[in-house]
This record gives C-alpha cells, structure tokens and sequence, in this order.
C-alpha cells in the first residue's frame, strides 16, 4: 500500500523514476476525490489517490460536521433534480452500503425561512415534494421537536442528519486505495491510450483515467483552467453547550446551521465571503454567525457566547451554483477551432464538444457536498467504465461540464 509517501530517492530527477501504473488515478483528496475513488475501487479498478496536503480532508472537507439535507422546493428545477437526488443517494449509502461504520447521525432538521425563496414557500399552500417528509410547521410545534424555542414558522426535515466528513473521507477511501499525500500532480499528457500525470514529490504516474477534484485549484491544470469557478471563504465555529443548548436535539437551519451538541460542543457556521482570501479568522465574522443563530434560536446562546475554536475553508463555486461533473471538454481544441469564425459568430452552435478521453472532472461542490459528491463519483465511475448511467442519467446531463461551452468560448473570444 502506499499511504503518504513516494518513490523519489535523493538527487534522483524525474525523467530517472519509474512510471507508476494504475487504471485510475484520482486528484485530490477530499469528498469529491475519496467519493470517486470509492465509486472506481468498488468496480474492482486499481486506484491511486493523491493529495497535496499532508493527509486526507484538511481542506472544505475537514470540517467536525457536515449536513446531510434535501433541497426544500414545490416545484421541479434542475437544482431540485440534482440536489433531491443526490440526497437521496448520499442517505442511500449512508444508511446501507457504509451503515457498518456508523457515520449517519438522523437528528432531522428545523429550516427556516432566511431568504426569499424559502419564506415565499412557506407562506404557499402547495404541496412540498413528497418521498421527503419535509412539511410546514408553525414556531410552537418547530420549538417542540427542535428541543428549543423557536421565533418562527419553518419547515421540518426528518429524514436530514450530519455527519463527520472526515470519518466519511477516509471511510470512502479505504485500505483498497492507494494513497499519495503531499503529491500535487502539476501537468497531464495524453499519451496513446492514456495519461501520464506529473508531480515534482514522485514518479510520472500512467493511468487511462483520471479524474480532477481539487475544488479551486484544479484550474492549475492547464485542461482546466478555463472552467469558471470561485472560492468562496467560510468561516466556522465551535462553541461550548450551554444547559439551554444541551436540549437541542435537531440541526437549525437559517442563513448559517447549528448542530445539536457532540462531545459538549456545537458547530455553528457559516459565514461566507465572495473574493476574499484571508485564511485568518475575522472575529466580527463570528459574531455575525452566533448573533443570526441568536435570531432564529435565542435560547441557545447567551450575547457573551464566544467560540472555543474558529475554522477557515474556502468552498468552490460556479457561475450557475452547480457542479461540474462528467467528461472533461477539450476547451482549448475548441478555442483553436473558434479563432476561425468571424467576430459576433455563435461560435457555440458552430464549433463541435470535443471531450478529452479518459479525462473526467467532479468540482464546484459549493455548500452541498455531501449531497453532491457521493453521486458524482458515482456518475463518473459509470462513465468511465461505460455503464448505462440510469437513474443517474438525468443528473449526469444537468451537471455535465460542456454546458457553459458556448460561454467560455464567448469568453475567450472577448
């Protein structure tokens, strides 16, 4: 097994070290990446998963708590397509598959109406999605089954949970992985049937799939530096249980969450930033986060409440707040084959999608990966080894990376 160490011995150069081989190499090592390589591994490939950190989940998915949730609506859209969806899988898998390892936490969940969205639906009369359980509740009955007075009408969630995504992490990549740390594959070449991935902390490592999943940073790679996505800074807390808080026995979800209480301590987040890189902590940030769970909850914590510990990640998002999951297009092929039309061209009705074989990718996650990620692995994995997709089908078509092609090509026309 190879777990956080690589082949380079000292003064020996790359072009010196052996190529490495495997069916399927995965980059980056958080959900998305650890939920691909569990979905490839599973198919009987022989997986190498690399990471650039020191170990698995230090990034967006190193969080003590993540929320396993369905996507409230009343009617259909392709968020609620992919996001009640891949609830569905995530508790799926969650509850069957990895069940042994105890990481589903069903505490059910109060949502309340902190945009407009929700508190026009709240205020509707047309039925929820069903095969959810999400219904309308009024403050007394939300404060009943929350464990904790309630200012406001909200919805129920009794199918949510959370989990610990770093349990999940390293439980989806199993013994049956291979793992490289503090590897940062730098550039990919195509090569007859394959890629050649290179990484200064070991050897060219062949592999005829690979599958991109460094959030933000997968856009170091040149294939996929044209791909629009933005980090966006979260900030989280921990804060010790009060004798109020102690009673909370479902998450609380408004414009941040807080969960019920583990080892003496709750979770509350989050707030986020747009262009902002501070990795450092803002304390009017964390006021922010405890003064608005103050407004929806105001039982749980006192004005003097402070957090034991405050965590920086920085999440990934697209410019149409869903992932890219699927076949990698050969952006620069279609750039080339654009440069020749005239100005003002639809060049995207002219120039054919060209994917990249072999070359799969599973970014811009944002808030909802543990929804997202499991069923992008799981998409890729059928793609990859020309499964029918499915069930999926519908999902792999809405998340598919070529459909911003005729934007990024605009784009680059200028």
């Amino acid at each position: 097994m190879i777990r956080g160490w690589s082949w380079r011995t000292p003064g020996e150069t790359l072009s010196q070290m052996p190529t490495l081989s495997y069916d399927a190499l995965v980059i980056g090592g958080g959900l998305a990446g650890a939920s691909a390589a569990f979905a490839l591994h599973r198919r009987g490939l022989k997986v190498l998963l690399c990471e650039g950190e020191a170990g698995l989940a230090r990034k967006a998915s190193g969080n003590s708590c993540g929320l396993v949730i369905p996507y409230v609506t009343d009617r259909p859209s392709v968020f609620e397509r992919t996001y009640s969806r891949g609830f569905a899988f995530t508790r799926n898998l969650l509850m069957s598959e990895l069940s042994s390892a105890n990481l589903f936490s069903e505490s059910g969940a109060i949502q309340l109406p902190s945009t407009r969205r929700l508190a026009r639906l709240l205020a509707g009369e047309d039925s929820l999605f069903e095969g959810q359980g999400v219904r309308r509740v009024c403050a007394t009955e939300a404060s009943a089954l929350a464990g904790t007075k309630i200012e406001k009408d909200a919805f129920y969630l009794p199918l949510a949970g959370y989990v610990d995504p770093r349990m999940l992490v390293s439980t989806l990549a199993h013994p049956g992985v291979d793992v490289m740390s503090r590897t940062t594959v730098s550039e990919l070449r195509r090569q007859a049937n394959s890629w050649i991935a290179l990484a200064q902390s070991s050897g060219p490592i062949e592999s005829a799939i690979v599958v991109i999943c460094g959030a933000y940073e997968s856009r170091a790679l040149p294939c996929a530096a044209m791909l629009p996505l933005e980090p966006v800074r979260g900030q989280t807390l921990l804060v010790e249980q009060t004798e109020e808080s102690a009673r909370l026995k479902t998450l609380i979800c408004f414009d941040g969450y807080v969960t019920p209480a583990s080892k003496g301590q709750h979770l509350v987040g989050t707030h986020y930033r747009h262009n902002d890189p501070s990795s450092e902590p803002i304390v009017q940030d964390s006021e922010d986060i405890l003064e608005r769970c103050r407004n929806w909850a105001p039982a749980l914590f006192s004005a003097d409440a402070a957090p034991s510990s405050t965590r920086v990640c920085f999440r990934t998002s697209t410019v149409d707040r869903l992932p890219y999951v699927g076949m990698l297009p050969d952006f620069f092929g279609m750039s080339r084959a654009a440069a020749s039309y005239q100005p003002g061209t639809d060049v995207g009705s002219k120039v054919p999608l060209a994917p990249l074989p072999g070359l799969y990718i599973s970014v811009g996650h944002g808030s909802r990966g543990l929804v997202s990620c499991p069923m992008a692995g799981e998409i890729i994995a059928r793609l990859a080894t020309h499964e029918p997709l499915g069930d999926l089908a519908e999902v792999a078509s809405i998340l598919n990376p070529a459909r911003l092609s005729s934007r990024i090509l605009t784009a680059i026309r200028g």
